[in-house]
């Protein structure tokens, strides 16, 4: 008797169905997916009980013939490819056939399609794979399709199903995504009877991100477009004033497909370098066009990871694109209006202001040191100390979901009814910003205040200071001519094996940047040249940073020498508690105005922020 048997088709489409349908969320994908190859405008979008009741997807696209429609729930019946070469131009969302074939062998289906030249329609049910009906009908233009009981009839797959919130999640994610991807198309997403969100189909992507995602985050976005030899990107990136606290709302699409893609992750991150406070993150949503035969959607069954021919020179272009546009739009923080709430006291209302941000911790004592002194000081002081160090989060995988619950939450309802605002207008170019501000004086010992055309304008005078002082030690110690002082006596250091290899293969690049050494015997070195700004204790602490980062979190020797710099800048800055005068507010403005980046501190914080007269008006209960 042979033991090599050919699976009845209907076995071998409940084996697929396992690959190509693993949960709810992989149904509505390739359904809507195909709504979108078939060219519609309009898509409506309806899920039950996670999508494990019911899944409904209609829209108004070009149809399927009626002679056509049985063949199409065929294994590998498909449109989109003919020869192998195919695949690799796709320009279309799916191809490969086994969607409709694997959902059906799980599932109860109907499918009721029309051509906008045929007079009828024609309507296919099938019930675990087999047809059972397939017949004319009357219908609208386009396709609707139904799927019911998913997995009904293979328990075991229906038994790891995850909760109805949990599918519902994914499915919500999913469908975020899509609309962003394609903001000229309506889509309709009800969840349970209830509208989650509508889109209005006119093009418009801000329209789209306003609709589907937190409406703060909205609101503070700005456009970034720019395009090169076939690239283009258009999209929007946050503020330097909003962040998160991961990166879970950096969303990528390329040739208007979602993907996971961790150049594009590193391409943001180092476009808001030096711009945030460490661990916290920009938000972005970019759409990336390249030519199809320099991007392989391939190498991953779910297509949500691409492999770009030209990725080093791409990346390159992209982070020096987006940092250009980052620094080119005005980014000084808007304080807003400030919240009141009523108390009872002694019989009578009084008014408490509510305080989102923490009070400056007292400083310790120290002898005051004006500006104009700490200006003058050099790199080679000697009392520059190094912190504990702290780094980056890694990165971590993407996930959307916050979003969806966040919608889920706060946008069940009729969205449909409610007024999309149109993009905010931003103002672009920093230049001028310091120009033409009237010193008003300074509070706390900390805050410089200016008035300039009917708005009041507050300068964190140490986030200044530490700035122009960070961005003036980078010039001097990564400069071409890079200040180096020779060791009377060098500094012998030991490691074990893996960190003197480490160190050892850093040779050069940190010759680059002012330090001289070489082995020295087993598992040791000799130092024998650094920068101007290093004293041996300073040096020895630097290098055991430096091997904890290349050995531990695998972070590049700049990653190092940036944080080393980012604290000799804070170190020798002018602090808070530091009374100025006028002649020295007047030098920190003029190199203020000196700076690529004039909105934030090494760390990330502000530099200056604003409050308009109506804000004011508003406080005192004036309009």
């Amino acid at each position: 008797m042979s033991t090599i048997n050919i699976l009845d088709p209907l076995v071998a489409n409940k084996i697929a169905a396992g690959e190509v349908v693993e949960r709810p969320s992989a149904v509505v994908k390739e359904l809507v997916e195909n709504s979108i190859d078939a060219g519609s405008t309009k898509i409506y979008i309806e899920i039950q009980t996670g999508g494990k009741k019911l899944i409904r997807i209609t829209d108004n696209g070009k149809g399927i013939a009626p002679e056509e429609i049985a063949l199409a729930f065929e294994r590998h019946a498909t449109s989109k490819v003919t020869l192998i070469e195919d695949i690799y131009a796709l320009t279309t969302l799916g191809f490969r056939g086994e969607a409709l074939a694997s959902i059906a062998a799980v599932s109860h289906v109907e499918m009721t399609s029309k051509q906008a030249q045929n007079e009828t329609g024609q309507i296919l049910k099938i019930s675990g794979g087999r047809v059972v009906e397939n017949a004319p009908i009357g219908a609208q233009e386009g396709t609707t399709i139904v799927v019911k009981d998913l997995f009904y009839n293979t328990p075991a797959r229906l038994k790891f199903m995850k909760s109805t919130a949990a599918e519902t999640g994914a499915i919500s994610d999913l469908m975020i995504r899509l609309a962003l991807s394609h903001s000229h198309i309506c889509f309709t997403y009800v969840v349970d009877q209830k509208n989650v969100f509508k889109t209005p189909g006119d093009g418009d992507p801000y329209k789209v991100i306003y609709a589907v995602l937190d409406k703060e985050l909205a609101q503070n976005l700005v456009p970034v477009s720019f395009e090169k030899d076939g690239w283009k990107l258009k999209g929007y990136v946050s503020k330097l004033s909003y962040t998160r606290g991961n990166r879970g709302h950096q969303i990528f699409f390329v040739n208007h497909r979602f993907i996971k893609s961790k150049m594009l992750l590193d391409t943001v991150s180092g476009a808001y370098l030096g711009q945030l406070p460490i661990g916290r993150f920009p938000s972005a949503v970019l759409h990336l066009e390249v030519p199809a035969d320099q991007v392989d959607v391939n190498i991953h069954p779910a297509k949500t990871e691409v492999k770009f021919h030209q990725e080093l020179i791409l990346k390159d272009w992209l982070m020096t694109q987006l940092r250009q546009a980052i620094r080119s739009f005005n980014q000084i923080p808007e304080i807003a209006s400030i919240k009141y709430r009523q108390e009872p006291h002694l019989g009578q209302t009084q008014y408490r202001e509510q305080q989102s941000a923490t009070q400056m911790p007292s400083q310790a004592a120290e002898p005051v040191k004006t500006y104009s002194e700490t200006h003058i000081e050099t790199a080679s002081e000697k009392n520059i100390e190094t912190d504990s160090q702290s780094y980056e989060p890694a990165n971590k995988p993407f996930d959307v979901s916050l979003l969806a619950h966040l919608k889920m939450a706060d946008l069940v309802k009729e969205t449909a009814k409610e007024a999309i605002p149109e993009q905010t207008t931003f103002i672009k170019t920093s230049e001028g910003l310091y120009d033409d501000l009237v010193y008003i004086g300074q509070i706390f010992n900390a805050y410089l205040m200016f008035q300039k055309f009917g708005q009041l304008y507050v300068i964190d005078q140490h986030a200044g200071h530490e700035k122009i002082l960070y961005e003036k030690f980078k010039a001097e110690l990564t400069g071409k001519e890079m200040v180096r002082q020779i060791l009377a006596k060098p500094i012998l250091m030991t490691f074990n094996h893996s960190e003197w290899t480490a160190i050892l293969a850093e040779t050069e690049k940190m010759a680059q940047i002012g330090f001289i050494y070489e082995g020295f015997g087993d598992l040791s070195i000799v130092i024998r040249e650094v920068p101007l700004a290093f004293h041996t204790p300073a040096t020895e602490t630097f290098f055991k940073e430096l091997v904890d980062a290349i050995d531990r979190l695998k972070l590049t020797s700049e990653d190092i020498w940036k944080d080393r710099i980012i604290k000799a800048a804070c170190k020798a800055a002018i602090k808070a508690n530091d009374p100025m005068e006028a002649f020295e507010v007047k030098r920190l403005l003029e190199d203020l105005k000196t700076l690529e980046n004039p909105y934030t501190c090494p760390h990330g914080r502000p530099i200056i922020v604003t409050i308009t007269q109506s804000e004011f008006e508003k406080m005192f209960k004036r309009t």
